[in-house]
């Protein structure tokens, strides 16, 4: 009898670990394959139209190598008259999120010099009121690893790049900004369910490996946990089991 309970208290306890891990919900690149719109204000081009760039590469999952053999797909790549612009470039995630991280990567091309020098990155659940989320002055030089930008997480629908400085990269009279991809990590959003608890990186301070594999981008939707109840439910069978045994010992002494 005893063995039995033994093995019906461990048992249990291993199904309530199980349970508890299982209700945890996986982040994932909430961007990948969503809609990319652009815009600029004053003399220049929201996009440089030779075939290697357009705006719907931002959120195609490849931050491409270069040169390489496959050069179809850069990035994105912008050009004006002047460094000094007011360019923005919106994703529109078409839906509502619970969102945490936001990567952005710099292109392979030119050695990532062609990254925006000044901008804002801004998050929104309406695609009106925006709030501010990451923030840099005057990059320079060449770029390997992305710009991370963490924050609590919040409910989005939107996610824009507000560019103010365009690199000091120049060809003639043109200067230009470029991006390989932008990953925009979180959860599909649930009416009444609370914070999702992640522990989120300094916002704009800590740039991530690029070595690190990222999460699947966006092939299947995050389901809301469900294990939370089943696990309460197996943590107290084992302290009702374990009571059980304790008695049983204390009957058998008498």
């Amino acid at each position: 009898m005893k063995k039995l309970v033994c093995l019906i208290l461990s048992a249990a306890l291993i199904f309530a670990l199980c349970i508890t891990g299982a209700g945890a919900v996986e982040e994932t690149n909430v961007a990948f394959g969503k809609y990319v719109s652009g815009e600029v204000n004053g003399q220049g081009n929201i996009e440089v139209t030779l075939g290697f760039w357009a705006l719907e590469y931002l959120t195609d999952g490849l931050v491409p190598e270069y040169p390489s053999d496959n050069q179809d797909r850069l990035g994105w790549y912008a050009g004006a008259y002047v460094r000094e612009v007011d360019m923005t470039v919106t994703i529109d995630l078409d839906g509502d999120y619970d969102c945490s991280r936001i990567y952005l990567y710099p292109q392979k091309f030119l050695e990532g010099t062609n990254f925006p020098s000044s901008y804002t990155v801004e998050i929104s659940d309406d695609g009106e009121n925006w709030t501010v989320v990451g923030q840099e002055e005057d990059l320079d030089g060449a770029r390997s690893e992305p710009m991370a930008y963490g924050f609590e997480s919040t409910k989005i629908s939107y996610v824009k790049l507000h560019v103010t400085l365009l690199s000091s990269v120049a060809d003639g009279n043109a200067f230009y900004a470029g991006l390989g991809e932008i990953e925009v990590y979180g959860v599909e959003h649930v009416e009444g369910q609370t914070d999702p608890g992640t522990t989120e990186p300094d916002p704009g301070t800590t740039e991530p490996d690029p070595g690190t594999t990222e999460p699947d981008p966006g092939t299947t939707e995050p389901q809301p946990a469900t294990g939370d109840t089943a696990a309460i439910f197996a943590v107290v069978a084992v302290i009702v089991l374990a009571a059980t045994l304790v008695i049983s010992k204390k009957r058998a002494v008498r």
